[in-house]
């Protein structure tokens, strides 16, 4: 073998060390959740966290012209937005005060 064989190997073999050692540290970590570390991760599912998070999503309805619109839930209600990706914009769709 030449030394740039040699130095790969040492290196896979430098490589294969290294996860034979952080294997079974990483498989020790995976316990057992107690009782109250589950109910704190119960309190982020998605029903908990209703009213805490708004605007989180955008369900895009593509225009032929290559904009773009969607509804936004806001603190004040729902509001509908177009967006123009080439101009770099985003406008109220209408104007939603004077049609309420």
């Amino acid at each position: 073998m030449d030394r740039r064989h040699l130095r790969r190997f040492g290196a896979f073999a430098a490589l294969a060390k290294l996860l034979l050692v952080i294997a079974p540290a990483a498989a020790a970590q995976s316990g057992r959740m107690t009782a109250a570390e589950y109910d704190r991760a119960v309190r982020f599912l998605g029903p908990n966290l209703t009213g805490l998070v708004i605007g989180g999503s955008v369900n895009a309805n593509w225009l032929p012209d290559g904009r773009f619109w969607y509804r936004a839930q806001t603190a004040q209600g729902a509001e509908f937005r177009l967006v123009s990706p080439q101009a770099r914009r985003i406008a109220p769709a209408f104007d939603h005060a004077r049609l309420a």
